[in-house]
């Protein structure tokens, strides 16, 4: 067991350990990389499915968690405000369920991952638009 900290920036980088047994030498070392924790990547490959008139799957890829436990957050927009009218977090995957929305209201949509060193830039989907379904009749 070897427990190591990181003080100073030179202290991030490769480990390499060896072990001997009975057997005989191990004969490639064990290698880990350690690397400063950081911001969670953004998410990727937002689509948006099960689409009604008034709510809408929204599903992404997670990205790089920054190296440590990440979470995810959806904020919804009215296209015309800068306020968010939900905001949801999703700890398992970035996967939310919007419900009970307006039909004919332009919506923006942002995702954003999140760790305790901040969070990621966000996904923007622009432009949703849930249509009346009795209005396209």
């Amino acid at each position: 067991i070897l427990r190591y900290t990181p003080v100073s920036e030179l202290d991030y980088g490769t480990l390499s350990c060896w072990a001997q047994n009975s057997i005989g030498p191990q004969t490639t070392p064990c290698v880990f990389q350690v690397v400063a924790a950081g911001k969670p990547f953004p998410v990727r490959n937002c689509t948006l499915s099960n689409q009604t008139s008034n709510s809408v799957e929204v599903s992404c890829q997670p990205g790089f968690d920054g190296g440590l436990p990440q979470y995810f957050l959806l904020e919804l927009y009215s296209a015309d405000s800068g306020v968010p009218r939900y905001n949801l977090t999703s700890s398992e995957h970035p996967t939310f369920f919007l419900a009970n929305l307006e039909p004919d209201v332009t919506f923006r949509i942002a995702v954003f991952a999140v760790n305790s060193k901040g969070r990621s830039a966000g996904i923007v989907l622009e432009e949703v638009t849930f249509r009346d379904a009795e209005k396209r009749t």
